[in-house]
């Protein structure tokens, strides 16, 4: 994974290549605030 792209593509609020980084059933586990995404809802937060 190159993380530069990652983090360039959350950056630009770019939801299609942001979901390329993940497995389609991932979930997103945000800990200092107790949070838990599936990659649709990461996505919507992202942006």
């Amino acid at each position: 994974m190159d993380i530069q792209k990652f983090w360039n593509a959350v950056l630009r609020q770019d939801a299609d290549a942001s979901r390329e980084y993940f497995h389609p059933g991932a979930w997103v586990n945000w800990h200092n605030t107790n949070e838990h995404f599936t990659v649709e809802e990461f996505i919507r937060v992202e942006n």
